[in-house]
């Protein structure tokens, strides 16, 4: 779970900072009049890289939504399939990840971790079947299939490397 920090703002209201598990950071300011701000934002840089502003009413309507109120996922969390004995799982590379910068050949991840990547996500654009050439970066995410043991071992270690 991702750490959260509350700051009091005198007069204004109240900060929130989330550092995502994913190594991503949001800023959520909340006005004593109800207004939110939301900043995405970039740690290294300290530029944000997004923003938004809502009423109160807006910002409730997104909670509902992030709390599940107008829709539950699927219990198969965290975008796990499971067929047969198989499971495909979606990790995102974090920054100063071990996998940053490595090919998948050279990761012999089907080899070593008995886990075969069938796919990575650049962006917007979707890699589908990436050779051993693919080079992985932090920000790719990568779509991973195997036996449900490895794959959730493979996606844990790619977590950890954040911590």
């Amino acid at each position: 779970m991702g750490k959260l920090h509350e700051t009091e703002l005198p007069g204004l209201g109240k900060k929130f900072q989330l550092n995502t598990d994913h190594g991503e950071n949001v800023v959520i300011i909340v006005y004593n009049d109800g207004k939110r701000e939301v900043y995405h934002y970039d740690e290294e840089e300290e530029e944000v890289i997004s923003s938004i502003a809502l009423t109160d009413e807006e910002a409730k309507q997104v909670g509902n939504i992030l709390e599940g109120i107008y829709y539950q996922p699927d219990p198969l969390h965290k975008a796990e399939v499971r067929i047969k004995g198989m499971s495909m799982e979606w990790v995102k590379v974090p920054e100063h990840s071990p996998l940053h910068n490595q090919s998948i050949g050279s990761l012999q991840l089907r080899k070593q971790k008995r886990i075969s990547v069938v796919a990575a996500i650049v962006g917007n654009k979707t890699v589908v079947n990436p050779g051993a050439d693919f080079v992985v970066e932090a920000g790719h995410t990568l779509v991973v299939v195997g036996e449900p043991e490895p794959v959730e071992q493979f996606c844990e270690e790619v977590k950890a490397a954040i911590q």
